[in-house]
């Protein structure tokens, strides 16, 4: 045998030797990606029976902050349309959607019986809604009876901005309640299950 084959068997050896080694690591790898997973999963049913006697206020802020996703989507496009055909009619009627104050956006009862998390994610998505509809009503001018066009773009920035903050607020809430639970039939209520 020749030096250049012993040196070719020895390279060979020890790629055999190499490819076991990572075969092993992935293995290793795979079973530990499979422990996190179930950790995971673990971790997150834990959490969902935590919130589920607070699962009324998790709906009440989910579906609120849903309303106003769908409220600044529909604003943005009928403004976006308003302004693009020039339509002093239609912004007009944007306009009456404006908010003079931010009072009552934030049901006080949810609010303050909340857990501390989530008053804030409520608190934050109506800091955040409130600046986007509240200066809609700027779009008219009812002392001139004219619109105010030069407005138009800055709303609908800011629309699009807050649409980004309200659905990184609202992936908060999302798997903290079991499907199940929330697709439960509410024919009877609580008591009528209750013995005496």
């Amino acid at each position: 045998m020749s030096t250049s084959d012993i040196i070719a068997l020895i390279a060979l050896t020890l790629n055999l030797i190499t490819l076991i080694i990572v075969i092993y690591q992935t293995n290793l790898t795979r079973k530990s990606v499979n422990i996190a997973n179930e950790s995971i999963d673990r971790d997150r049913k834990v959490r969902q029976l935590e919130m589920l006697p607070r699962a009324n206020f998790i709906i009440h802020v989910g579906l609120r902050i849903d309303q106003w996703l769908d409220e600044i989507e529909q604003v943005r496009e009928d403004l976006s349309l308003a302004c693009k055909d020039e339509n002093a009619i239609a912004l007009r009627e944007i306009a009456k959607r404006g908010l003079h104050s931010p009072k009552g956006l934030v049901d006080s009862s949810f609010y303050e019986k909340s857990p501390d998390w989530l008053a804030e994610i409520y608190m934050s998505a109506a800091r955040f809604y409130y600046p986007c509809i509240g200066p809609l009503y700027e779009l008219w001018d009812e002392e001139i009876n004219k619109a105010n066009f030069f407005i138009c773009k800055s709303i609908i920035e800011r629309c699009a901005e807050t649409e980004v903050h309200l659905l990184k607020l609202r992936s908060y809430l999302i798997n903290l309640i079991p499907d199940s639970y929330l697709e439960a039939p509410a024919s009877l209520p609580d008591r009528s299950y209750l013995s005496d």
